[in-house]
C-alpha cells in the first residue's frame, strides 16, 4: 500500500488539475482557483480537463495570465490596470473583483479615509457632484468640482479635466468615459463635456431647451445604455415656465418635451 500511495496522490492531484487554450497558449490550474471567478464568470465553470482536451477560452494570453495571477492571489502585479487588462477582466466577468481590490474596505474606515488621497483635484473647491458610466462602458469616474469636470480612469490614477463655462456644476451626467454633461442652475444649457483620450478635453458645445434657449438645468437623468437618452429639466430665466426635455444622446438632439408647465403673469 505505501509503494502505491505517490501514485495514487498524483493521480488525486492531476484530476483537479484544469488545462485551458487560450489564444493558442497552454495553461493549467485547479478548479478551485477558477472558482474564485465567482458564479457570474464563466471561468467558475470550467472542470478538471487533460493537457490533451484543454478548455478553449478566446482570448489574449498575455493578458489571461495577469488575470489568473490575480486569481491566484487576489493581487495585481502592477498598478494601475491598463485598459486592456480591463477589458479582458470584463470579458470574464472579472472586473467587479480586480476593481474592488483596488479600494480594500479598510481603506474606507472612518478613522483612514481620506478623500484627497483617493480623488486628486486641483484647487481648493469642494467635488459638487460625482458620476460613473453605466454599464457596458469601461469603468471610469467624472467629478465636478468648481465649474471644472475632472475625468478619472478606473484606478484613479489618470485624469483630464476640462474648465466649462459654468460658474458651479449641480448636475452631472456620465455618459460614458468620453462623455459627461453638466448642468447649473441659473445658466443656460446642459455643457458637453468631451475626453477623447487621444486629445485635449473640450466643453465647447450644450444642448438647450428648443424653445427657450435661456433656460437653466434644474437636475439631469440618463437612461440605460440600452435607449441612450438624456432627461433635462429646464427652468425659464424668468422662471413662468419649466419641462422636461428628452435628448437622443447618438444625435445629440432633442426629441420630445414632457410636462411643459407655464405660469402666466409670472416674472412681471
Amino acid at each position: 500500500a505505501t509503494e502505491n500511495s505517490p501514485p495514487m496522490a498524483s493521480a488525486s492531484a492531476s484530476s483537479s488539475v484544469v488545462t485551458l487554450n487560450v489564444g493558442g497558449e497552454l495553461f493549467q490550474t485547479t478548479a478551485a482557483t477558477l472558482s474564485r471567478a465567482g458564479g457570474s464568470s464563466p471561468l467558475a465553470s470550467l472542470g478538471p480537463s487533460p493537457p490533451d482536451a484543454p478548455h478553449f477560452l478566446d482570448g489574449d494570453p498575455r493578458l489571461f495570465a495577469a488575470s489568473l495571477s490575480f486569481l491566484r492571489s487576489g493581487r495585481l502585479a502592477s498598478h494601475p490596470p491598463s485598459p486592456a487588462l480591463l477589458a479582458e477582466a470584463r470579458h470574464f466577468s472579472l472586473d467587479g473583483l480586480l476593481l474592488a481590490s483596488l479600494s480594500p474596505a479598510s481603506a474606507f474606515s472612518p478613522l483612514s479615509l481620506r478623500p484627497t488621497a483617493l480623488l486628486l483635484l486641483t484647487g481648493r473647491v469642494a467635488p459638487s457632484a460625482v458620476a460613473i458610466p453605466l454599464s457596458p462602458h469601461a469603468a471610469s469616474l467624472v467629478a465636478a468640482h468648481g465649474g471644472v469636470v475632472t475625468s478619472f480612469n478606473a484606478a484613479l490614477a489618470s485624469r483630464t479635466s476640462v474648465l466649462t463655462p459654468l460658474p458651479t456644476i449641480d448636475s452631472l451626467v456620465a455618459v460614458s468615459p468620453a462623455l459627461a454633461l453638466a448642468g447649473a442652475r441659473d445658466f443656460p444649457g446642459v455643457q458637453l463635456c468631451r475626453f477623447p483620450g487621444d486629445a485635449p478635453a473640450t466643453a465647447s458645445d450644450a444642448l438647450y431647451w428648443p424653445d427657450s434657449p435661456s433656460s437653466s438645468v434644474l437636475s439631469m437623468a440618463a437612461s440605460e445604455p440600452a435607449s441612450h437618452w438624456l432627461f433635462a429639466s429646464f427652468e425659464s430665466a424668468r422662471r413662468n415656465s419649466s419641462a422636461v426635455v428628452a435628448f437622443d444622446l447618438n444625435s445629440l438632439s432633442p426629441v420630445v418635451e414632457i410636462g411643459r408647465k407655464e405660469v402666466f403673469g409670472a416674472g412681471r
